[in-house]
């Protein structure tokens, strides 16, 4: 978004002045920007090769020979927040501020860090501190109207994003960010609108066509997302970014062949999902990494990545890969993990990401989101669900739930808290009230985090029962779920515990979900006794609450029949 001069240029310009010092001081000054502007240049051409890791080492260089210089702390900082080391990278950027106050671009890009950050307050004063330096720099309006739309001032986000349109018309980043802001406040009709109309005269446009995709995908529309995704990348076919997104929308489609090879892309297009190791391991073109080869003999050890609720889901590899053949299947994988994993079916060594040891025998090694692609799945040919062998004692280990009459419910109503989007920050316990009404139900709180003070006061005070404050681990979860007779949550990692240990699951599912999940079925092919409810247009949970609660009174009726019959 911002408008910043080179890093080369910028040391070319250090390098070249003389000010008050001698002719000696001055000849070393130049020398040594040379040699600084020798070090970016290689550098760049790491990034060139999209090695962000090998490009920041050489910044750090250069930094260490010109450590006053803004643009390069800029550059430095940029590298920083592709790799996500937000905190890092937002100290370079306020460095470089510090130096040069009087840059609105650096503002903008300081702003923008916050943003990515989600310190969504703080970006909005960077912002408007661009604009007391220059009230003019279309950047800082445009980028102003993107954070006030997440602090849900829509009205001032749109005229900011406007005011930035009027400054500088047919400006095409600021088109983007319009469209964000409008698709932000639920006026997705009207984002498309506005890229349409560019598009029809600039069919070339290709972040264009990206944004729209990306809001018809957030609809729920991946067939047509499919379409504006393939148009972007046939205009740029070597852009990892664009392929990773195509990726997500073939597999809502359960196009699986296509759709997760290119997801092996996901490794160029976001870095900074990624530890270095497992970025490394996913870009690795020796014999070590398994890319679908038999595994007879072999010991493979997976790798896990992202969040806590993909490397779940890929747990279920493990017996595949043992009737592959595989002499033995280590799993590397959070340490909240690392006890559950160890209940998987034929698991060999399990180990925490956060050990500096690695199994040492293992021969081939695959990053977790990678074992689909290898194996070769479809959505008829997926692993069994249900992979997670409880200990025997599990059923007993918390007789206040099993003690609970009627039909004992878990619930979950809040995901990560850092979620970036407000259909999902929006969503709260008290929308839920409606399910409360329901006789022959006892509620069992599954809920980790700041929203579990939720059930303290309202409609839910005195309803629920919280044995999470007693949970270590995931391992402890599953023993409690284990004790339910349904689960229902939104789309967090409890959805695949529960579907792993086999107990009924109801997911609440926002509009634009995860690929997983599909666009429009309500049931899934990972989890058989898995149910979607699934948001019928953007932030209305109300249709959601009411469905649930028809259908509960229908299975706690079917119960209480069974039970006496």
């Amino acid at each position: 978004m911002a408008l910043v001069s080179t890093v080369v240029d910028s040391l070319r310009r250090l390098g070249s002045r003389r000010d008050s010092r001698s002719v000696s001081s001055g000849e070393t000054a130049t020398r040594e920007a040379s040699s600084a502007v020798a070090i970016v240049t290689q550098a760049m051409a790491q990034l060139r090769e999209e090695r962000p890791a090998e490009a920041l080492a050489l910044f750090e260089q250069a930094l260490a020979v010109e450590p006053h210089n803004a643009d390069l702390l800029n550059h430095l900082a940029s590298v920083l927040q592709g790799l996500g080391k937000i905190d890092e990278a937002l100290a370079r950027y306020t460095q470089a501020v510090e130096l040069r106050p009087d840059s609105a671009p650096l503002w903008v890009n300081l702003g923008c860090a916050q943003l990515a950050g989600r310190q969504w307050g703080a970006a909005v004063a960077a912002f408007r501190r661009a604009l007391v330096v220059d009230d003019r720099y279309a950047p800082a309006w445009s980028a102003l109207g993107v954070a006030l739309a997440e602090l849900g001032q829509d009205r001032d986000a749109e005229d900011a994003c406007r005011e930035a349109l009027a400054l500088q018309p047919g400006w095409r980043d600021g088109i983007v960010n319009l469209a964000t802001v409008l698709a932000t406040q639920g006026r997705a009709m009207e984002a498309q609108a506005e890229l349409d109309g560019h598009l029809a005269q600039d069919q070339g446009w290709t972040a264009g066509w990206q944004k729209l995709a990306a809001i018809q995908a957030a609809e729920g529309d991946l067939a047509a997302a499919e379409v504006s995704y393939r148009r972007a990348w046939a205009l740029e076919p070597a852009s990892s970014g664009i392929a990773f997104s195509l990726a997500h929308t073939l597999l809502g489609q359960d196009k699986y062949e296509e759709g997760f090879s290119l997801f092996e892309k996901r490794f160029e297009a976001i870095p900074a999902w990624f530890t270095d190791e497992v970025r490394s391991l996913g870009r690795d073109e020796s014999a070590r990494r398994w890319r679908g080869e038999p595994v007879t003999g072999r010991h493979v050890a997976i790798i896990g990545e992202q969040g806590f609720g993909d490397q779940l889901m890929m747990f279920r590899y493990v017996p595949r890969l043992r009737a592959l053949g595989a002499a033995k299947v280590s799993v590397v994988c959070a340490p909240e993990l690392v006890r559950a994993a160890e209940r998987i079916a034929g698991v060999g060594e399990v180990m925490s990401v956060k050990e500096a040891a690695r199994p040492g025998d293992a021969g081939l090694w695959v990053p977790a989101l990678s074992l689909p692609h290898c194996v070769r799945s479809t959505a008829h040919d997926l692993p069994d669900a249900t992979y997670l062998d409880l200990p025997g004692e599990a059923r007993t280990a918390w007789p206040v739930i099993a003690a609970l009459p009627g039909l004992r419910v878990g619930l979950v109503w809040a995901g990560n808290s850092t979620a970036d989007d407000r259909a999902r920050r929006d969503f709260n316990l008290e929308m839920l009230a409606p399910l409360l009404t329901v006789a022959g139900v006892s509620w069992v709180s599954l809920q980790k985090g700041p929203a579990s003070a939720q059930f303290a006061s309202g409609a839910w005070a005195g309803r629920i029962v919280d044995p999470m404050p007693d949970c270590r681990d995931f391992l402890d979860t599953a023993t409690v779920i284990a004790n339910l007779d349904l689960v229902i949550s939104v789309d967090t990692a409890v959805v695949h515990l529960a579907g792993a240990i086999g107990v009924p699951v109801w997911l609440m599912l926002k509009v634009g979900g995860e690929w997983r999940w599909g666009a429009t079925s309500s049931t899934s092919a990972w989890y058989p006794k898995m149910r979607i409810f699934r948001q019928a247009r953007v932030d209305n949970w109300s249709d959601v609450a009411s469905g649930m609660h028809l259908t509960l009174a229908r299975e706690v009726d079917a119960a209480m029949r069974a039970r006496y019959i």
